[in-house]
């Protein structure tokens, strides 16, 4: 085998220095990323609000089921930094996908969602779950 050459030792020492600097990063530092518990749902077509919890590793699709009728009519709502909900850009092709009249409760122009009461949201139970 032989000796350990002066550029290995340094290597070495380096290796343990930022793996040892890493740890001390994940222990202490390190901003957490929150992730939201719950996620806020509109029915496009009619303009219900449903909220679904997403706690822990729970996901949903999107565009979600109806719980009633089966369809894919539920995008996700957020709110903005003025406090309007809206419904994100992203998922207005898939509204046109959907075939349905958008509800008068969403400005299409900017995907606010009109008088969003987030208070009054049923919980999203998924369809799938009922058997």
């Amino acid at each position: 085998m032989g000796e350990i050459k002066p550029w290995q030792a340094v290597l070495f020492v380096v290796a343990i220095l930022v793996v040892g600097a890493g740890v001390v990063w994940m222990l202490l530092g390190g901003d957490n990323i929150r992730t939201p518990d719950r996620i806020y749902m509109i029915d496009v077509g009619t303009g219900e609000l449903y909220y679904a919890d997403v706690s822990g590793r729970r996901g949903i699709a999107i565009p979600a089921l109806h719980p009633e009728t089966r369809e894919r009519t539920l995008v996700p709502i957020i709110e903005d930094e003025e406090g309007a909900w809206r419904v994100k850009d992203v998922y207005a092709p898939a509204i046109e996908a959907m075939g349905v009249t958008p509800t008068s409760t969403i400005d299409t122009s900017s995907w606010i969602v009109q008088d969003a009461r987030i208070g009054s949201a049923t919980k999203y139970r998924s369809p799938l779950l009922d058997g």
